[in-house]
């Protein structure tokens, strides 16, 4: 899950996924040191996957370091828009909205 969900937030999702990705990432990661440290037929494996949980938890933890960085500076502009009437959130300034009267709703 974090492998996955680190590089999939810098895109979509954004800091609330990344911080998904890495809670899972660091459960994992305990689990896996866990079973490593028995010395059990599974410590080999658990070895392998503790060390792909922590690669996923650094991506997760860089992508939200990306996702803060690049919110945190588009918000000023964003406020300073709204502030301005540049940026009208409303549903009928959208790009496609129909002005007057239309046939459908008539």
């Amino acid at each position: 899950m974090a492998s996955v969900a680190g590089p999939v937030s810098v895109f979509f999702g954004g800091m609330p996924l990344s911080v998904a990705g890495a809670v899972c990432g660091a459960i994992a990661l305990r689990r896996f040191g866990r079973l490593a440290a028995e010395g059990s037929e599974l410590s080999t494996a658990a070895a392998r996957l503790m060390r792909s949980s922590v690669i996923g938890l650094i991506v997760c933890v860089v992508a939200f370091a990306l996702n803060a960085y690049s919110f945190f500076t588009v918000l000023p502009e964003v406020l300073q828009m709204m502030e301005s009437g540049e940026l009208d959130l409303s549903v009928e300034s959208g790009v496609g909205s129909a002005s007057g009267q239309s046939a459908t709703w008539g």
